[in-house]
């Protein structure tokens, strides 16, 4: 699913796992020498992929039992925007000068919205809720005034 989605990679880094060795030796069989996909082991640079993913899978332990795969998307999606953006990997729009927290809350809009469709009112009350905004905001929000 991955390779469907961003092609296959022209270097892949793996540790002593079987199972990639498979997969990585089914993908080269039958290729050309210069189009096999170059396999480098090393502990060490794998470990800077999963220290990536560490902080994600701690915050996660502490957030078991959502009620739905979606609202568990929504939050992981942006609990890894958070990360991309502290990081400095996020890419802005050329010529945005907009702070992280802007982007972030931007984004988010944009996601709550779908999610609730023609209905804002309720959009902006669960913003309310969670003290994202002010009162004032929130009856602008919702009047349109």
């Amino acid at each position: 699913m991955v390779i469907r989605h961003h092609g296959e990679p022209a270097v892949v880094t793996r540790d002593n796992r079987g199972a990639s060795t498979a997969a990585l030796s089914t993908l080269n069989a039958g290729r050309p020498e210069e189009e096999t996909i170059t396999i480098r082991q090393s502990k060490y640079l794998n470990n800077l992929v999963v220290q990536d993913h560490r902080n994600i899978r701690r915050q996660i332990k502490l957030m078991t039992g959502f009620k739905s795969f979606r609202r568990a998307q929504t939050l992981l999606a942006g609990i890894g925007l958070i990360h991309l953006s502290r990081k400095g990997q996020y890419r802005t729009p050329h010529g945005d000068s907009s702070s992280q927290a802007e982007q972030f809350y931007r984004l988010a809009m944009k996601k709550i919205s779908r999610s609730y469709g023609n209905q804002p009112t309720l959009m902006w009350q669960s913003l309310y809720c969670a003290g994202r905004i002010s009162e004032a905001g929130w009856l602008k929000g919702c009047t349109g005034r």
